[in-house]
């Protein structure tokens, strides 16, 4: 009997593994190099917490009573709203905090429970230029993944909120784009506003009273014009969660035209969880990464086949790890075809023969050179 998959269940092969663990390398790597610190977050959140932030949105969470306290608990639908209730909860901190996570997220969506993201989050700043080195951070983390051709669509939550008011009707009907009620509501102009472009009508703003919109919306942009980072305007669009009330933004690969990355301005979110400070942030979505990267196992270094009398090649596999260097060992007694086929189909570039006094050196299963052991040694820099 086979082994059932749980119906939304995201199971990973070990090509997607090795991506998955370069993404988690590079989100180190890049994000580290802007100075932010990685913070690792539980999986768990108050349910009623959740409802505060996400209103409808939270019946997508998975929950659960907890047994002890009958408390209704619920994984982890969004790190945002989670590192800002994490940072609300500490007695003593230092701000701005710049923060990077990397994980799981989890929902009843109809593309399965899970997903992954990584992402920043600098808080305690409330200025356009905090937004902008957000952007540039996750602009970077893309590029040093081979995307190409990256574009950065800059918004403002302000612009549709305030347009909207308190109608929620209107508020949806930003969210969703329905161009025909809108229109009814604000006329022709309205449309010069829901257009994507790189020449955005930011003098419109002025006519409309959205004067500090436009200002917030200029600076960023110059900002990441100083960065080369290439800017387009969508001056209406909203986030999927409500929180956000500033600057927002989405990073999308220009070939494809896939969101790759977005987030915004939520200043007002760490008022849910009891503390007052300014917010903003973004996430990459890696299941869509993971979609674009080139696929193949993460290349291991060497196999080692022990025939010496003396253990020599156990020793070698121990010396060469004692230089960052991948080793795999040989524990079954097969054939030596079979060591060389199943090395190389599990990715390792080289297969080490080892006897007492020699070893060969295996670059394919047919090819192979014979070394003494010093020579092999001082060739690999280890003598």
């Amino acid at each position: 009997m086979k082994p059932a998959l749980l119906y939304g269940e995201r199971p990973y092969g070990l090509t997607e593994s090795a991506l998955i663990e370069k993404l988690f390398s590079k989100a180190r790597e890049v994000f580290g190099s802007f100075g932010y610190d990685y913070l690792q977050l539980s999986s768990f959140e108050p349910y009623e917490l959740q409802e505060k932030a996400f209103n409808e949105g939270a019946k997508k969470a998975i929950t659960f009573k907890e047994t002890s306290s009958g408390d209704l608990l619920a994984l982890r639908l969004d790190f945002t709203t989670q590192l800002v209730r994490t940072v609300s909860s500490l007695k003593r901190v230092l701000f701005p905090k710049r923060l990077y996570y990397f994980g799981p997220l989890y929902s009843l969506s109809e593309k399965g429970f899970e997903g992954l993201q990584t992402g920043v989050e600098l808080l305690g700043e409330g200025s356009v230029e905090a937004d902008a080195e957000v952007v540039e951070a996750l602009y970077a983390y893309l590029k040093a993944l081979g995307i190409k051709e990256v574009k950065v669509i800059l918004g403002h939550a302000g612009v549709a909120r305030k347009l909207a008011g308190n109608d929620e009707e209107l508020i949806k009907a930003f969210a969703e784009r329905n161009l025909e009620l809108l229109g009814r509501r604000f006329g022709p102009k309205l449309f010069e506003l829901v257009s994507v472009s790189d020449e955005a009508p930011l003098g419109l703003l002025d006519e409309l009273g959205l004067k500090k919109e436009r200002e917030e919306l200029e600076r960023a942009a110059g900002l990441l014009a100083e960065a080369g980072v290439s800017v387009l305007f969508d001056l209406c669009e909203l986030r999927p969660f409500p929180y956000y009330d500033g600057i927002t933004f989405e990073l999308f690969e220009e070939k494809s035209g896939r969101v790759l990355a977005g987030g915004g301005r939520y200043d007002g979110l760490s008022r849910l969880y009891g503390a007052e400070f300014p917010a903003t942030g973004g996430a990459a979505y890696l299941e869509r990464l993971l979609e674009l990267m080139p696929q193949g196992l993460r290349r291991k270094d060497y196999f080692v086949v022990d025939r010496s009398s003396r253990g020599l090649g156990r020793k070698l596999a121990r010396l060469l790890r004692g230089r960052e260097k991948a080793v795999a060992l040989e524990l079954s007694g097969r054939p030596l075809e079979k060591s060389l086929q199943y090395a190389f189909a599990e990715g390792f570039k080289e297969v080490l023969v080892v006897e007492d006094e020699t070893l060969r050196v295996y670059s394919t299963p047919k090819s192979f050179v014979t070394l003494r052991l010093e020579e092999f040694l001082k060739l690999a820099g280890l003598a």
